[in-house]
């Protein structure tokens, strides 16, 4: 071994700065091994001990789940968004917020169309304004969600075959009418087919029907 004392100037220097930078080193390796084991600080992103990224994983498995339930909850959100929605595009033909009859004539001009029944006749009644008293002692009628819900009356008078009067009546009062009516009248009358004396079943039919909108009553307006 060599003596201490024969160093050179040059390798004395070398093993103390070796000796500095070891000792430097000691609270530097120290920090990093607590970091290590409580898996804080700096260090834990580059390095971490199997049980600290266990319970990482753990939480980050929950995290995942509670993400699937979120999405799962959206997905019926929007099928039932999309429910809702063409149950309101049914309802606003069926129901709409006028009374304007353009919408209905056009729809019971299709029926006419596919039939070989003659309009002879046909009126609309204006619904009566609301005077907000109901019962003989004119007591104040309490409001209901039905009060918005108003109609117009409407009478046909159609002649032709018994059976094509008949399918007439259930084409309107049908649910795949877009309109909603109701029927609240209905009187046959024998007639001399036109082209057929002999037919017994060609009738002449007086039909009273409702065409119900939804009527939303503006802030500052009377009631129609």
């Amino acid at each position: 071994m060599k003596n201490l004392k024969n160093l050179t100037e040059k390798q004395t220097l070398t093993f103390t700065i070796v000796g500095a930078v070891v000792v430097c080193l000691i609270p530097f390796i120290s920090l990093c091994y607590f970091q290590y084991e409580s898996g804080n600080g700096f260090t834990s992103s580059f390095l971490d001990n199997p049980s600290n990224l266990s319970s990482k994983i753990v939480t980050l498995d929950n995290q995942i789940d509670v993400m699937d339930r979120i999405i799962a909850t959206r997905s019926k959100l929007e099928i039932e968004k999309n429910s809702l929605n063409e149950i309101y595009e049914r309802a606003k033909k069926a129901l709409p917020e006028t009374e304007d009859l353009e919408d209905l004539y056009q729809l019971l001009g299709e029926i006419f169309d596919r039939s070989k029944l003659k309009l002879i006749h046909l009126k609309d009644i204006s619904p009566k304004k609301d005077t907000g008293a109901g019962g003989r002692r004119g007591k104040k009628k309490k409001a209901t969600s039905s009060d918005n819900i108003k109609f117009v009356q409407m009478v046909y008078t159609i002649e032709g075959n018994y059976q094509e009067i008949l399918n007439f009546i259930h084409q309107v009062e049908d649910h795949d009418f877009e309109r909603f009516v109701m029927i609240t009248s209905l009187k046959l009358d024998p007639k001399t087919d036109p082209k057929k004396e002999s037919n017994l079943e060609y009738m002449r039919a007086k039909i009273m029907f409702l065409s119900f909108y939804y009527y939303t009553k503006k802030k500052g307006s009377s009631a129609k």
